[in-house]
């Protein structure tokens, strides 16, 4: 027979109890909420070069990631077109301004002359406009460097001979100096965050060090990143000098949110994936 005892009862129930209470304490222990998102190291305030001209993409006289200077030529597009233009315009300026010459000297003894020379000029003047907007668009074919900085682009063989509207992208000039940390946090992942809030990025190439950085934006819309993944945008300033980060390096990036509870915190995923399931 085994004898009940009360003693060693209450001494169980105060256990549980003493268990339970220290659950319930660490439940609500406040901990930092934090969520990973690969990250990539971009130039900040870029300048965007973009085709001046409807066209061809002639040639690429610069390499990618290559210093370039101010002034520096950068590729050329094709001229003919626009030199096809430049010659027309020129040509009818010239039969305008002839025009416009002899209905001048009939004018002294015809009326009808001097009545027809004012419109004459007036088609001569919108003929040189035509002449300077088309010598201005056979100078932008040649694109040059506004400032100093790298040329950032894919592959010179994928833009030479290669098609382009007014507008479109084809490198950029970036200062290698100034550069900030683009970050994708998938909407799965998505937690409370404020510009000023605490980063810390390891990179592929030294998983070992954690360089520390600052959010300084965060799209409020989710958009679809080249992967496939629907997320939210992030960029990060980084804290004191870095000479060792380079624009392109790619790493995961842990973002810092607000505080939060353990429970909240240990459950929140969980709870997120109940909730799509049974639909509330």
């Amino acid at each position: 027979k085994v004898a009940f005892s009360f003693k060693d009862a209450s001494k169980r129930n105060r256990a549980f109890l003493i268990a339970s209470l220290t659950l319930f304490v660490i439940a609500f222990i406040p901990v930092d909420q934090t969520a990973l998102a690969p990250s990539e190291v971009i130039a900040k305030n870029p300048i965007v070069v973009a085709s001046p001209i409807k066209g061809v993409v002639e040639k690429i006289h610069v390499k990618p990631n290559q210093p370039v200077g101010a002034g520096q030529r950068l590729l050329v597009m094709d001229e003919t077109t626009v030199r096809n233009q430049y010659e027309v315009a020129q040509k009818s300026l010239d039969v305008a301004r002839e025009k416009y010459k002899k209905a001048t000297q009939k004018g002294f003894l015809d009326a009808e002359s001097r009545a027809q020379a004012s419109v004459l000029k007036a088609q001569m003047l919108l003929k040189q406009v035509e002449l300077a907007y088309s010598k201005e668009l056979l100078e932008r074919a040649d694109i040059r460097a506004d400032k100093q900085g790298i040329a950032i682009f894919d592959d010179p063989n994928e833009w030479e001979g290669r098609p382009v509207m007014v507008g479109e992208k084809i490198m950029y000039i970036a200062d290698p100096k100034n550069i900030e940390l683009e970050m994708w946090l998938p909407v799965a992942d998505a937690i409370n965050l404020q510009a000023g809030g605490d980063v810390r990025v390891f990179f592929n190439i030294d998983p070992l060090t954690p360089y520390e950085a600052k959010i300084s934006y965060a799209s409020y819309e989710a958009e679809i990143t080249p992967e496939g993944v629907l997320a939210y945008r992030l960029k990060a300033s980084f804290e004191g000098d870095i000479p060792n980060i380079r624009i392109g390096l790619k790493g995961t990036a842990k973002v810092y949110g607000e505080k939060v509870s353990l429970f909240y915190y240990i459950m929140r995923r969980p709870m997120a994936a109940v909730r799509r399931i049974l639909g509330i």
